[in-house]
């Protein structure tokens, strides 16, 4: 095992900055852990195999990949030992980094194609084989990792797998009901273990997590542009009992729909 660092010092005033960057040179022995992480983490694959455990979700992820492991985030990594990583990343500090991939609309994905960010990394690269280490690294890293995330979320909306797609555009089609996994595989005649793994491959997530995003969202434009009564827009999402769906919204969103609803009345969004 063998790793080339650049270790940044603190980022003083900046709102985001790098703790850490590096290329990795992996063995059997490599194995990171954070129960609670305290930095934002961005890699890319130049080589080898691995496995990602986020929050429970388990992703195999080979070349050309990138993966995010967000601060706040219980998440293991390790890499195969008969097919070891080489691979380049960023530690970010500050909250700043999370933000920034929730307004790119990725903040809920682990894993991405990495296609078109690799001369982007490749400058990171750079970057730590130079070994200077001061504020504006800090600020050069930073510029990249705006530049790969906006690179990740314009390939988001890109699928190269036509059975993913069909699955995507499946639960899409039914949000007005709880789409089991059994019935998402049986849409494509494949069995659930794969679907989900197809899925989550593709979408950086699973079929759940992304229903589950999906109808919380639309929850959030009803209470914010309409009338309806929260048990209507329990009903119409595939939630036959309110309380449950009010419990659900409050564990996700962080506050009941009635308090949602009028916080955001109060801001004008809804009249």
């Amino acid at each position: 095992m063998r790793e080339e660092l650049l270790i940044l010092p603190s980022r003083g005033a900046l709102p985001i900055g790098a703790e850490l960057a590096g290329i990795s040179y992996c063995d059997g022995s490599y194995f990171i852990s954070r129960v609670k992480s305290d930095v934002t983490v961005i890699e890319y694959v130049l080589s080898g195999e691995g496995v990602i455990n986020c929050g429970g979700t388990v992703f195999t992820v080979g070349a050309d990949t990138v993966y995010i492991l967000k601060k706040g985030s219980a998440h293991s990594y390790r890499s195969s030992a008969e097919n070891p990583w080489v691979k380049i990343f960023i530690n970010l500090s500050g909250d700043l980094a999370v933000r920034l991939l929730e307004e790119y609309n990725i903040g809920d994905k682990t894993v991405f194609p990495g296609g078109g960010t690799k001369n982007l990394f490749l400058r990171v690269e750079s970057l730590v084989r130079r070994g200077k280490s001061d504020l504006s690294v800090h600020t050069a890293l930073a510029a990249l990792y705006l530049k790969i995330i906006a690179v990740l979320c314009t390939a988001g909306g890109k699928t190269g797998n036509e059975e993913a797609a069909r699955l995507k555009n499946y639960l899409d089609g039914n949000l007005n009901r709880i789409v089991k996994n059994s019935e998402l595989a049986a849409s494509v005649y494949r069995s659930p273990d794969y679907t989900v793994k197809l899925f989550a491959a593709e979408y950086g997530t699973t079929p759940y997590e992304y229903q589950l995003r999906e109808k919380m969202s639309t929850a959030k434009r009803l209470l914010k542009n309409t009338a309806m009564p929260v048990s209507e827009i329990a009903a119409a999402l595939g939630y036959n009992d309110p309380q449950y769906f009010s419990g659900l919204f409050k564990r996700r969103c962080g506050m009941p729909p009635s308090t949602y609803r009028k916080k955001n009345k109060a801001n004008g969004a809804f009249d």
